[in-house]
């Protein structure tokens, strides 16, 4: 019995050896490769730009640079940076990109910066971020191939899987594309495919043309390339774009007969609105049927409003005012914008618009008026100050101030007394836009009645002006009377500009006592800001 038990124990003495074996090993190894990660973590922070490299692969290898990196300093991201543009090779691209989510905004820019600097590798990675999660990236991404120009409508080599028709099978083959032209085929990188284009557009159009004309792309990629092309002018697209209106003939495989597929929605629209920019002779036309058509809903008819904007026609004007009258929203704010695209053509029925029952045809036909320049814009706008509703008033003011004319001072100040706080608040706003000419006539207010509430909104328009008012305040206030220097002190203190030191230390030593404390209260503000700076 005892010759069975000793075999039996050192059995289990030799397993219980190889287990405690085993752990520590494991445990040497785990100690090993943190150390050895600690050790290549360093090396991001090296001087050395061949150590920088060697640890930067082989975090790229564990896939864990980009959360190493979150965790490092501006300068070590810095020096990353510049070894990561070296390497230039398409995983670096792909670690930079990841970079402009980085929370500080150097940083980010220096991703943005390598990244234009490595084309043509970056090529494909940028314009793969025009579909990214983050906004921040898109808009980067975008931004980083505006700055590249040209160079990204080079075509570049890429292997593809195609299929065989007649075998079915999927095979590899070398061809050449242009990554941003094929991005219009991607939906959710069309609104940054259409930003570039329409800033990059040198050699674009035949692109786009070829792209329209592929029988296999999808509407949305048509309807993409009709945008970018009516966006940029592009004389030789009308009669491709016009064509795109017709339905199609398409064979039934199953009846094999010829069969009119009907226009998409997306390739209509933008086909609409590109014919407008176009000036295609067929385009007055096109877009009113489109407009009378029962069967064109709410999105279809707001598409050939702001078509008819884009045409700049003016015998439209009668045609569009009806839906300044109308309670769809969306076919008001159409109509608003393509009053303002027509321009001085429409001005005379938009002042007749001023006279309507109802206060919203009024606010929309100021907000047209609004974006139209044209000498008799401000009469008509200054004389909606006097309008019976708040919410009018309010409107015509900040139309006043959008238009940014100096004749627009007069009726402005003279609406900052007007009894309705929101209104004074947007003409006090307004005269603060048109800035530097405001300024005499607001000082006039603040030395006027002191109980009149003018005198505090023109305070507050001659606080956001800022350092172009600085003289006009420093002359109120050196002039001693109450309360208009008291006013001209406390908007001096506000705007913190160092011009009118020697006045309030004048002030605040000799001045009357309101002045006096005044005056303190103002250079402490200076001061403090002096720290902040």
């Amino acid at each position: 019995m005892a010759d069975v038990a000793e075999p039996e124990a050192a059995g289990s003495n030799r397993r219980v050896l190889f287990v405690v074996l085993i752990v520590a090993l494991i445990i040497v190894y785990l100690i090993g490769r943190s150390v050895h990660k600690k050790s290549v973590i360093a090396g991001l922070a090296s001087e050395n730009a061949a150590v920088r490299k060697q640890s930067t692969e082989t975090l790229m290898e564990w896939q864990i640079l980009t959360d190493t990196l979150s965790r490092r300093t501006v300068p070590v991201k810095r020096r990353m940076i510049r070894t990561l543009r070296d390497m230039g090779t398409e995983e670096a691209a792909v670690e930079l990109v990841s970079l402009m989510r980085d929370r500080n905004p150097t940083v980010q820019n220096l991703a943005q910066f390598a990244l234009q600097a490595m084309q043509p590798t970056s090529l494909e990675k940028l314009v793969g971020g025009l579909n990214n999660v983050d906004l921040n990236i898109k808009n980067r991404c975008a931004a980083a191939l505006i700055n590249i120009g040209t160079p990204i409508l080079k075509p570049v080599t890429k292997e593809v899987m195609v299929k065989d028709e007649e075998t079915g099978k999927e095979e590899k083959t070398i061809t050449r594309v242009v990554p941003i032209i094929e991005a219009t085929m991607d939906a959710g990188s069309r609104a940054g495919v259409i930003r570039v284009l329409t800033a990059v557009h040198d050699g674009a159009p035949r692109l786009l043309l070829k792209k329209l004309a592929d029988e296999k792309a999808d509407a949305g990629t048509r309807a993409c390339a009709i945008e970018i092309l009516g966006r940029i002018g592009a004389p030789e697209a009308a009669r491709p774009i016009r064509e795109a209106l017709n339905p199609r003939v398409v064979r039934n495989e199953e009846t094999g007969r010829d069969e009119q597929q009907p226009v998409a929605p997306d390739v209509r629209k933008a086909a609409l609105v590109a014919l407008g920019r176009l000036r295609h002779p067929e385009a007055y036309r096109l877009l009113e049927e489109a407009l009378s058509d029962k069967a064109s809903d709410s999105a279809m008819k707001a598409v050939a409003i702001r078509g008819f904007g884009e045409l700049q026609d003016p015998r439209a004007v009668p045609f569009l005012q009806q839906y300044l009258f109308g309670y769809d929203e969306s076919l008001r704010d159409a109509a608003v914008g393509a009053f303002s695209r027509i321009g001085s053509g429409a001005v005379p029925a938009l002042a007749l618009l001023l006279k309507s029952d109802r206060y919203e045809v009024r606010i929309g036909a100021l907000r047209s008026l609004a974006g139209i320049q044209d000498s008799r814009v401000v009469t008509i706008l200054a004389s909606a100050l006097r309008d019976p509703d708040e919410n009018v008033r309010r409107t015509a003011a900040d139309a006043l101030g959008r238009a940014g004319d100096a004749s627009a001072v007069a009726p402005l100040v003279g609406a900052l007394s007007d009894p309705a706080w929101r209104v004074a608040t947007q003409v006090r706003d307004s005269l603060a836009v048109v800035g530097a000419p405001a300024v005499p006539a607001l000082t006039t207010v603040l030395g006027g009645d002191p109980a009149a509430v003018a005198a505090y909104y023109a305070q507050g328009a001659l606080e956001r002006i800022g350092t172009a008012a600085v003289p006009a305040l420093v002359g109120v206030a050196r002039a001693g009377k109450l309360p208009a220097s008291q006013r001209a002190v406390a908007a001096l203190g506000t705007i913190g500009d160092a011009r009118a030191m020697p006045v309030l230390k004048d002030l605040a030593s000799a001045g009357a006592p309101p002045l006096r404390s005044a005056a303190e209260r103002a250079l402490k503000q200076l001061e403090e800001g002096r720290r902040a700076s």
